[in-house]
């Protein structure tokens, strides 16, 4: 009963320390991810925010506006984002849609990435940011009405993500094999005087 006790107690420790360890591992990553995009989308916001300053300092200064001049450069085709794939979407004053640009090598057409956005403007509840569960929502998203949509597609973060539990899985069998040899190890080098001690008493 002393050794199984032993022994319960030792993996189950070992356990909750490899079980932590895994979870802490999946958060840390899961968090990264988020603050990518969530950085991602600030920093777009923020290159906006300086066109408008910009072109009402213009205004201010009774010149007239070259648009060409508040083009910055992340709304520009030639701005690439090699690690996330981004779209930026220029609305007008009635959310039509103006202008698609794909800021990422890849071969989805205009048409796709025009329903992809007229399906988020379609929401009566859209949010000026919009970041959700990464592992089952298909976009996020930053909104400014008639004006801006900027959609970072999560396929890719959320292959990573959902590729990461079977590595995390396989990875927590293989520690709990190892648990249980180290545990038993463990058990008999601390039962082992007291099994010699009841033997002894026996003997008398």
């Amino acid at each position: 009963k002393l050794k199984t006790k032993v022994f319960l107690t030792i993996t189950t420790i070992l356990t909750l320390s490899i079980l932590s360890f895994i979870i802490v591992f999946n958060l840390q990553s899961y968090r990264q991810e988020k603050n990518s995009i969530k950085n991602t989308l600030e920093r777009l916001n923020n290159t906006e925010k300086k066109q408008d300053n910009n072109y009402i300092q213009k205004n201010n200064n009774d010149l007239e506006p070259n648009k060409s001049e508040f083009k910055d450069i992340p709304f520009n085709e030639d701005f690439k984002f090699m690690d996330s794939i981004v779209y930026t979407i220029t609305l007008d004053e009635n959310d039509n849609i103006t202008e698609i640009i794909n800021h990422t090598p890849n071969d989805i057409n205009n048409n796709k990435i025009e329903s992809i956005a007229k399906e988020i403007l379609s929401n009566n509840d859209i949010k000026s940011t919009y970041i959700k569960n990464l592992y089952i929502s298909d976009y996020s998203y930053a909104y400014k009405k008639g004006n801006l949509l900027i959609i970072i597609d999560n396929s890719n973060i959320k292959s990573k993500l959902v590729s990461d539990l079977p590595f995390s899985i396989i990875v927590f069998i293989v520690l709990e094999m190892l648990i249980i040899i180290i545990s038993k190890l463990i058990t008999n080098w601390i039962t082992e005087p007291v099994n010699n001690t009841f033997q002894k008493q026996k003997q008398f």
